[in-house]
């Protein structure tokens, strides 16, 4: 069967198409799709993301007066404790009104971002972002493997996995559905038109950006067999 027939193109394209559905989304280290609560992520790790619980941090020793306010942080306890940061880095993030427990009854957090606790990757004090509620949470390759098992067919590739059973292919000649890597550290999925979606990091979520001046690596191109039902 070759990779240009009908219906290849098509499961190539639902694969693309589940990705972009899951724009904006959350980055947290070891999830895999769900929504805090919920076990709605790829097969293999339904539940990894969790909410922290709606109370009042601890003072901090060094500063015991210091008010904390409430996190709306998802979690995920796969490999160490890792933290959502919301999308620190996204414009409208940015300029989210931070959010204070002294002025709000009762807190609300789809207006406000909040602080969350060390342990987010990259970002060793405090940061502020976006509520967790409500929204799908992903790593790099949770998000390849959420992707293509809720459009195509259940898999559970590691970085590597993608690697071996791609055949390497031009940068410049990406298809829908082709997997690109830098190194084993990140992955995303080519759309077909120049650009990719990816679970980026924790600052900037699951996003659609070139693949040129990406800092992609390799594309890689699964064999017809793989897109076979």
């Amino acid at each position: 069967m070759a990779d240009t027939d009908s219906a290849t193109q098509s499961r190539r394209q639902a694969v693309v198409a589940r990705a972009r559905l899951n724009i904006a989304c959350h980055y947290v280290w070891g999830a895999a799709g769900n929504v805090p609560g919920q076990s709605d992520g790829a097969w293999y790790r339904p539940a990894a993301a969790r909410m922290h619980d709606l109370v009042l941090e601890p003072p901090d020793r060094r500063y015991p007066n210091l008010h904390q306010p409430i996190m709306y942080a998802a979690w995920c306890r796969v490999d160490g404790d890792k933290v959502c940061a919301g999308r620190t880095m996204v414009a409208e993030v940015k300029t989210m009104a931070k959010g204070d427990t002294l002025n709000m009854t009762p807190p609300d957090p789809s207006l406000y971002s909040w602080p969350r606790p060390s342990g987010v990757i990259n970002a060793p004090t405090k940061v502020y972002g976006e509520s967790c509620f409500g929204v799908r949470h992903f790593d790099c390759i949770g998000f390849v493997n959420y992707c293509i098992s809720v459009a195509h067919k259940p898999v559970w590739f590691s970085i590597p996995n993608c690697i071996n059973q791609t055949q390497e292919v031009p940068l410049t000649d990406t298809w829908a559905g082709d997997i690109l890597t830098i190194g084993e550290s990140h992955i995303g999925i080519a759309t077909g038109n120049g650009m990719a979606v990816h679970a980026r990091s924790t600052e900037w979520g699951v996003c659609e950006t070139a693949v040129a001046g990406g800092g992609w690596g390799r594309c890689g191109r699964f064999a017809s067999y793989f897109w076979r039902a």
